[in-house]
């Protein structure tokens, strides 16, 4: 639902993007995942060269249930896609979580980074529908400033931040990141091995209009290197007061663009 009321607002104010359609990639044959899959791995590959194709499947396709959202451009061309994982573990401390993983790219030329937010709160809602009593969070890898302030326009409770990180999150991020399988930089700074670097700067108008964005500045602060391989290892908490004030902020910024 979120979805298709989210891309109504965006097909409707903009020419670029016609349909979106979700994917799970266990109903796919092999030659269809194997065909969608390099589909995708170009537009990644458009943005990072962290990973080749085999690196990139397994990162990004493997495991149980992976979805996909894929983002059709007016010559029904994939122009975008989000892929979703969820993981889980048990820590003694906190008993059974899930982290739901997920990785957001589009060909050069578009964005549709609300649009992206409010899929990842779908998903969270279709989560809790077959597993309420399991508490779930988002982490992610900020590759660059710009995906770490997109977290913050979008979110209600998110480490590391500007305010200091509970012992409970830092445990569970932690416990996470060990799941995942990811190698620390800096684990003071929560900087892991990126899988996006950017292939190119962040252009000049992007940081003018980051300048000012506290978000931004922290990111800097912590990762001036994020064009050398690091990314801020990232803990967003998915409850309901995240989901009400998620969805809040991703429709406002949405109605704000079209206007």
């Amino acid at each position: 639902m979120l979805m298709k009321i989210s891309s109504t607002i965006i097909k409707r104010t903009s020419k670029s993007l016609k349909k979106v359609n979700i994917v799970e990639l266990a109903t796919l044959t092999t030659d269809e995942k194997k065909h969608l899959s390099k589909q995708i791995f170009s537009i990644y590959h458009e943005h990072s060269n962290d990973l080749d194709y085999a690196e990139f499947c397994e990162s990004f396709l493997q495991g149980k249930g992976v979805r996909v959202c894929l983002f059709y451009g007016e010559d029904h061309e994939i122009i975008g896609f989000i892929n979703v994982t969820i993981l889980s573990f048990h820590l003694k401390e906190y008993g059974k979580q899930a982290i739901f993983c997920a990785g957001a790219f589009f060909k050069s030329g578009y964005s549709f980074g609300n649009l992206s937010a409010l899929y990842g709160l779908s998903e969270f809602v279709r989560f809790k529908f077959f597993n309420w009593n399991t508490p779930i969070s988002y982490m992610l890898l900020a590759s660059n400033p710009v995906v770490y302030a997109t977290v913050a326009a979008n979110s209600h409770s998110f480490y590391p931040s500007l305010k200091p990180m509970p012992d409970k999150i830092h445990a569970l991020l932690m416990e996470g990141a060990k799941v995942r399988s990811l190698i620390f930089n800096d684990q003071g700074k929560y900087l892991v091995k990126s899988q996006a670097t950017p292939r190119r700067a962040i252009s000049a108008r992007t940081l003018k209009r980051l300048e000012n964005d506290p978000y931004a500045k922290f990111y800097l602060d912590c990762n001036p290197d994020y064009m050398e391989g690091k990314a801020v290892l990232v803990w967003i908490e998915l409850n309901l007061t995240s989901l009400i004030v998620g969805i809040g902020k991703s429709l406002k910024n949405l109605m704000t663009r079209s206007r």
